[in-house]
């Protein structure tokens, strides 16, 4: 039912112990916008770990492919086949073409971020053998049920901050260049000067926010080999929605501890679990905004005022 993203070695046990439904996890060269990453070499134990407390091993694959990058993407699942992993999350469509060839398309969860908007193009994707396929965040709770009724089994991001623009440049380090240009005394090296930005907010992995100067909150940003991205501001939450989410058979929920501590996937799972059971819930864990769920992000000109 739940399945938790772990961005540490701490958090990871930390879920295997909470007995988190799936645990995702994040491997160098495919798996992007995380800021820790599992070695390779350690794949195959973690999920021999992860299975024997009866709970499911999942792998980041969100990478955009390039052609020159395919055969390394079949190693890639090579690696995830033969370390016995049983859901990859791809937001490429290329992956289900290798996937295919390998007998592995049933383990495949489709996470285009924004495109997954209607029941149509889930089904379509449900069709073609795939196990589950993630919802857009931006669909409001309404449209979220109307595709779960026609659909089938679609995946939920519950918890967590959501991507606001991906951008295949490299930003942030266009950004510094730039400022190092219109400064020709400057002789700082860019890397240097990036590295300063919000220096008592970041961390060595490189983490950033940009705010905008009509709007109170920061949008934190990470840029890696595979461009920018730009995150929400807050989380996403849905603690007055779950119930009626788990009512209509939707039973995949996402929690993305991005950004946050090792004990953050715990907290988390430990509250939707109580709401479902009813069981009393400890308010100050509760982080975020359930804003989108009744907010259309599409508007006609004729409906602007």
């Amino acid at each position: 039912m739940f399945r938790v993203s772990a961005n540490s070695k701490q958090e990871l046990e930390n879920l295997i112990n909470a007995k988190s439904d799936g645990i995702i996890l994040a491997l160098p060269e495919f798996s992007i916008r995380q800021i820790s990453f599992l070695d390779p070499e350690d794949l195959e134990n973690t999920v021999q770990k992860i299975h024997e407390h009866s709970l499911l091993a999942a792998v980041n694959a969100m990478k955009m492919l390039e052609e020159d990058e395919i055969e390394e993407a079949e190693e890639f699942l090579k690696l995830c086949q033969s370390a016995g992993v049983d859901e990859i999350y791809i937001a490429d469509e290329g992956w289900i073409q290798l996937a295919r060839k390998m007998d592995l398309i049933d383990r495949l969860i489709f996470q285009p971020e924004t495109l997954m908007v209607n029941s149509y193009d889930a089904k379509f994707y449900l069709d073609q053998g795939l196990k589950s396929v993630s919802m857009a965040h931006e669909l409001t709770l309404d449209e979220i049920l109307s595709c779960a009724s026609v659909a089938g089994p679609i995946e939920i991001l519950i918890q967590g901050y959501y991507s606001w623009m991906s951008s295949r440049r490299p930003l942030l380090s266009n950004y510094f260049e730039e400022i190092k240009s219109m400064n020709e005394s400057d002789q700082s090296d860019p890397e240097d000067l990036k590295n300063k930005l919000y220096e008592n907010e970041s961390s060595d992995n490189q983490l950033y926010w940009i705010q905008e100067q009509k709007r109170a909150g920061k949008l934190p940003v990470i840029e890696d080999s595979s461009g920018t991205t730009v995150y929400s501001d807050e989380p996403i939450c849905s603690y007055d929605e779950i119930s009626l989410l788990k009512e209509h058979r939707i039973n995949r929920f996402r929690i993305d501890t991005l950004f946050e501590d090792d004990e953050y996937g715990v907290r988390q799972l430990a509250l939707y679990r109580n709401i479902l059971n009813q069981k009393p819930i400890e308010e100050s864990h509760k982080k975020g905004s359930d804003h989108l769920y009744s907010m259309k992000t599409v508007t006609r000109k004729d409906q602007m005022v």
